[in-house]
């Protein structure tokens, strides 16, 4: 028996690390290590940082010492190529537009709710992280063409578990984030609940130089702000196995928000030598709950499956502004409002007769948006703010969808042609602002847009995917409010309810050797691209609102290399990236196109060591780029950080340093009409900060139950702003 027990633990030694780094074993894709008991024998066996494939690449940011530490966040901002920065905005090798899905549902959130909610959620929920560059009929006309999905889905050990993490992060801008969970799982029943909370002060520096009052007087201002921030954030899932081939689920959120800002503006005409300055003050409350019901038949023998959703969202805002720039000159300001949604979705897939899937959807969403504005006392120009300012905003849409999609697949090859029509109804209501009276409007309309998607099996190291589909962007519904936001007593920005949507066509391939290498071409033009433009409507005043151009077209070609081991203790990877955009403006607005040729590079390396030890240095450069009007100036940086595991895994604690030599600071160059102007900004949490992070997880059994958590975030609204 003792021989047996021997000649099965080293048939094992041999057989499992092969297959760990097969490309079988990566499409897995469950924990970042597999674990096997036998009596006093543990074998671990790490899996690849990433798994590549023509139309995808899975990362597992627990392999990396700064993607297991902090908030989903800092998970996003550890991975080649993404960033994340304070406003919302998610770039992936440089492109922008970037849709987010969690467990393949459109993530609602956007701008300073999504960075809310990134920044709550521990970076222990997220298991892998997925780059798609190939949507479906199935994903909303209005997602975009590269898709970055987050996986919280893992195996739960059946019984009870529990366990706590924390992280803190100081330099000019401290963080500290403490998550709590705990859950139950067993054959039937899986029941999770995790609690967060997150405590920031971030300081912030801006400087600008900009023309006024004509081409050859210059303005120079100095900015400073310290925000701090109060974030309270409950969730739980339930799922339940209600027969063979049934299952359900539901799953609530909760989301506190409080953010007291502070900031001073300095302003000095060079040409004259006078100086003004003014403070504004910001006191903001977020209260947001988000629902989702689901129940999920898979027929039997794989056939297919039917699926319908139920979801459900609520938002209430509250924001309170003082602004005092001098005896005559202060203003008192408050905005907020609610926005409820309620989506209901059904999706059907089967197989059919041969090698053919088809599958069908249908959605229905209603969306209500309440928003009102109130200014009281005087512009430091002696407008009135009460009358010029004031503002009520309703808004309610109705999405209709229907999607038809055919896959086929033989041998080495697979394509997929679908098809998805959206009829809109829009019903807005406005008044007040600098408008006379009311500007009120409806609109309907029917759009239906392709995609066709195929990929190839060349060999067993080689395959190539090429995939054609139409886009529709919509504006947020934040940039459709025409509400006017006093930034400060000469900056002013507002939405524009005259935004139209915009259509894209989009046309990538790609090519992947083995599960390290991949190369890849996309190319997209976007007819009435929506950007963010900058006028100045007076002497003084600079108004910023986001309008629809003529055309934006973007190529880039990124070749990417994973999992490249130059020695057994040194593991590689490397993004190179170039990127050609063009930005054509409309006569009207009398700015010049902007064009920029764009190179951007990462690598990290991570060092796995003997007893628990990982050591991880990664840095990343991005040359200069062009963004509408904006063009940024060449940046870049450097991290590092150490990371121990003990007790068999269940614990850990990591130290990392990010932006090294702080080096992550914005110059930005903008083309205003004949005339240019500068910004340069200095947002102390996305630069240097050095931090510690640990961990502890408790389970009352070793049996592990695999179960998806596909139903956490609804799918629908990502335009909401909060």
């Amino acid at each position: 028996m003792n021989r047996l027990y021997y000649l099965i633990c080293i048939l094992i030694s041999f057989v499992i690390p092969p297959m760990a780094y097969s490309q079988e074993m990566n499409m897995c894709e469950e924990d970042s290590f597999f674990t096997y008991n036998l009596k006093e024998v543990i074998i671990t066996v790490r899996q690849p940082d990433a798994v590549v494939t023509a139309d995808k690449i899975s990362f597992n940011p627990s392999a990396s010492v700064s993607g297991n530490a902090g908030s989903v966040f800092d998970v996003l901002n550890s991975i080649g190529g993404v960033t994340v920065d304070n406003k919302g905005e998610i770039q992936i090798n440089g492109q922008k537009e970037i849709t987010l899905t969690i467990n393949g549902r459109k993530c609602i959130l956007t701008s300073d709710a999504l960075v809310n909610y990134l920044k709550s959620e521990s970076a222990q929920t997220v298991e892998r992280v997925e780059i798609l560059s190939a949507p479906s009929a199935k994903n909303d006309a209005s997602s975009s063409s590269l898709i970055l999905n987050l996986r919280t889905s893992k195996k739960r050990e059946q019984g009870a578990t529990a366990g706590f993490n924390a992280t803190g992060l100081g330099w000019n801008a401290k963080r500290g984030i403490a998550n709590i969970f705990g859950g139950y799982s067993s054959d039937k029943l899986i029941l999770n609940a995790n609690y967060s909370f997150i405590a920031n002060k971030n300081p912030f520096k801006l400087f600008t130089l900009r023309p006024y009052l004509g081409v050859e007087n210059k303005m120079e201002q100095e900015y400073q702000r310290l925000r701090r921030d109060r974030i309270h954030n409950i969730s739980a899932t339930l799922y339940y196995d209600i027969s063979s081939g049934w299952n359900s689920g539901l799953s609530v959120s909760s989301n506190w928000f409080n953010r007291h800002e502070f900031a001073e503006m300095k302003n000095n005409i060079t040409s004259s030598g006078s100086q003004t300055a003014s403070t504004n003050e910001m006191t903001s409350n977020y209260r947001n709950v988000i629902g989702n019901v689901f129940i999920k038949h898979n027929f039997a023998a794989q056939n297919g499956m039917l699926n319908l959703n139920f979801d459900y969202f609520n938002y209430r805002t509250n924001d309170i502004q003082n602004m005092n720039s001098g005896v005559s000159s202060n203003v008192y300001g408050e905005m907020g409002g609610t926005s409820t949604g309620y989506v209901v979705n059904l999706d059907f897939m089967r197989k059919a007769l041969g090698n053919w899937d088809l599958s069908a959807g249908a959605k229905t969403s209603q969306i209500f948006i309440n928003n009102n504005g109130r200014y009281s006392g005087l512009l430091p120009d002696d407008i009135s703010a009460t009358d010029k300012l004031n503002s009520s905003f309703r808004y309610h849409e109705n999405v209709n969808a229907f999607y038809a999609e055919g896959a086929f697949s033989a041998n080495k090859f697979k394509a997929s042609v679908g098809v998805r029509a959206e009829q809109t109804n829009i019903w807005s209501k406005f008044s007040g602002n600098e408008a006379n009276g009311k500007e009120d409007y409806s609109r309907h309309n029917i759009q239906v847009v392709p995609s066709i998607h195929f990929l190839m099996q060349i060999n067993e190291n080689n395959n190539f995917t090429a995939s054609y589909s139409q886009r529709i962007n919509r504006p947020n519904y934040a940039d459709l409010n025409p509400f006017i936001y006093i930034f400060d007593d000469i900056t002013h920005t507002c939405g524009n309810i005259d935004l139209k949507p915009s259509l894209s066509h989009n046309i990538t391939t790609a090519f992947a050797h083995g599960s390290w290498f991949r190369a890849i071409i996309n190319f997209s033009t976007n007819k009435d691209a929506m950007v963010k433009c900058y006028r100045e409507i007076s002497d003084k005043i600079l108004y910023i609102s986001p309008e629809n151009i003529q055309n934006h077209i973007q190529i880039s070609l990124t070749m990417s290399a994973f999992n490249i081991r130059p020695a057994d203790w040194w593991h590689c990877s490397i993004n190179l990236t170039g990127m050609y955009q063009k930005y054509s403006f409309d006569s009207n607005l009398n700015i010049k196109d902007n064009h920029q040729l764009t190179p951007l590079m990462d690598c990290k390396n991570h060092f796995p060591l003997p007893k628990g030890w990982n050591i991880e240095f990664s840095g990343e450069w991005r040359g200069k780029i062009a963004y509408g009007q904006a063009t940024l100036k060449s940046m870049g940086g450097i991290n590092a950080g150490i990371k121990k595991t003990f007790w068999n895994g269940q614990g850990y604690v990591s130290i990392f340093a990010n932006d090294i030599f702080n080096t992550k600071r914005l110059n930005t160059e903008i083309e205003l009409s004949g005339k240019r102007g500068f910004i340069y900004e200095y947002d102390y949490e996305t630069m240097r900060q050095i931090g510690i992070s640990f961990g502890f997880n408790f389970s009352s059994k070793k049996f592990r139950a695999s179960k998806n958590s596909d139903h956490i975030i609804i799918d629908e609204i990502k335009r909401v702003n909060l």
